[in-house]
């Protein structure tokens, strides 16, 4: 899965990035503590690596270059607080453009600057405009909701070693004078860019929270201002993430290019929750959709909303059950581009093969399909079965999950890829798959008893 670190100054700016966060667990590299998490969301899922590298330009190039070096991620961000400098208002986002080093010159009478900027990545300023755009950052603002959306504005600023907390001060007025284009100003920005920038093919963009209007900067960070700008930051901040996917390029060269589709409706759920005694066929209608369910020799059933399957070894059972689903009219339903989930646990006794899960892109005549198993012994494992041969393509053991609770699979088609994704966190993704259509369904392998619920169907929502 793509990687991206995520850096902040401050202790409250790195709780709110957190706060986005799953899984974390502490990384030590070289004295520096790092906090590495997964960020899942619309079917996309980052590693995302976080640290706390305290204030100033050369501490954040400093401790920029060395995450980089040591996580190799596609995407890199400094999110946290700024003051504004003109046209923001506390509470506003600012994407930066640009960090303008306004502390390089020649003192002389007077100081006369000498040009040190750095830019973003061009790719990450050009999706930040398009989500100040919209207002869907918003949405992700963890905490207490604000009275009035803030605004992301994508700009440049200016970045010094200096705590600019007076309109009056020498500072602020030879900002307005030198650097009018700059709507805000913080710490670390310049450093983190020249770090970046040394450091291709990473994409890198500061994301900033306005915390004070420069001019009554301690009563208005006494009101709190600083955990709020921080918290609306870390929105926009995750929000670019979701809306960006790392792709390689013919030429081999990471890209960011828009996420395809961003949102699924689901067209389809059965919670089993319905009465059926033991026999040959199990059907139920729902919406547009029969559940089939084939026994082929096993015993099954459906009750207190769990479908069971069960083979202990009878001489007359198939190696293999499944549940295919279907339109009204009988024909196999077409869903390559779909994600489909289910929860599924295994019990004993079981041999090596056991496994429940997910059958994915099958076509009845030719019998050719992907499976994802929970297979006994908690692990996971992915199958290609074509005209009735079937062959195993990876497989994963898993941790922390007890070996008789249910565990939730999905499988989601884009294409030649199918992610693979379990307890909502994607595990593996198969590229260059040959299966390209056919319809979902469940299925269970080999002996054992095999419970399944909440089976469903998703399609794509194009934006």
């Amino acid at each position: 899965m793509p990687i991206a670190i995520i850096l902040t100054a401050l202790p409250i700016e790195y709780a709110a990035v957190r706060a986005h966060l799953t899984h974390c667990k502490e990384v030590v590299h070289r004295g520096t503590v790092y906090e590495k998490g997964i960020f899942a969301s619309n079917g996309r899922t980052w590693t995302v690596a976080i640290a706390e590298v305290g204030a100033g330009n050369s501490g954040a190039a400093f401790e920029a270059e060395r995450a980089i070096s040591f996580f190799n991620p596609e995407i890199a961000l400094f999110v946290g607080v700024a003051g504004g400098v003109k046209d923001v208002e506390i509470g506003d986002v600012v994407a930066a453009t640009v960090a303008h080093n306004y502390e390089r010159g020649k003192d002389e009478q007077t100081f006369s600057p000498r040009g040190d900027a750095g830019e973003s990545s061009y790719a990450l300023i050009q999706r930040a405009r398009a989500e100040a755009r919209k207002a869907e950052w918003t949405h992700r603002i963890q905490g207490d909701a604000p009275s009035t959306n803030p605004r992301a504005i994508v700009q440049e600023i200016a970045a010094g070693e200096k705590v600019v907390a007076s309109t009056r001060s020498a500072t602020y007025k030879f900002l307005r004078q030198e650097y009018s284009q700059c709507v805000a100003v913080e710490m670390e920005g310049r450093g983190f860019l020249k770090a970046a920038h040394a450091s291709e093919p990473v994409k890198a963009l500061i994301i900033r929270g306005i915390s004070d209007l420069i001019n009554k900067k301690r009563q208005a960070d006494a009101t709190g201002s600083q955990e709020r700008a921080s918290r609306y930051a870390a929105a926009f901040a995750f929000q670019l993430l979701d809306s960006i996917g790392v792709e390689v390029d013919v030429d081999g060269d990471a890209g960011i290019q828009p996420k395809i589709p961003l949102n699924y409706r689901r067209i389809y759920y059965e919670g089993f929750d319905f009465t059926s005694n033991e026999s040959s066929q199990n059907s139920r209608q729902l919406d547009e959709f029969w559940l089939v369910g084939e026994l082929k020799g096993w015993t099954g059933q459906v009750a207190d909303g769990i479908h069971s399957l069960q083979n202990l070894s009878r001489p007359d059972a198939p190696i293999e059950n499944c549940i295919r689903y279907y339109e009204k009219d009988a024909i196999s339903v077409e869903l390559g581009e779909c994600r489909v989930s289910v929860k599924a646990k295994v019990l004993p006794p079981n041999d090596s093969h056991s496994g429940a899960g997910l059958k994915f892109r099958a076509d009845t005549e030719s019998n050719t399909y992907y499976a994802f198993f929970l297979n006994a012994g908690s692990t996971v494992s992915l199958t290609q079965t074509v005209n009735s041969s079937m062959s195993f393509l990876w497989s994963q053991e898993l941790t922390g999950i007890a070996s008789d609770s249910f565990v939730s699979l999905s499988m989601t088609g884009r294409g030649s890829e199918i992610d693979l994704s379990v307890n909502g966190l994607v595990v593996y993704t198969l590229k260059n798959a040959d299966i390209l259509q056919g319809s979902p369904g469940i299925i269970a392998l080999s002996v054992g008893t095999f419970y399944f619920d909440d089976f469903a169907i998703y399609l794509p929502v194009q934006s």
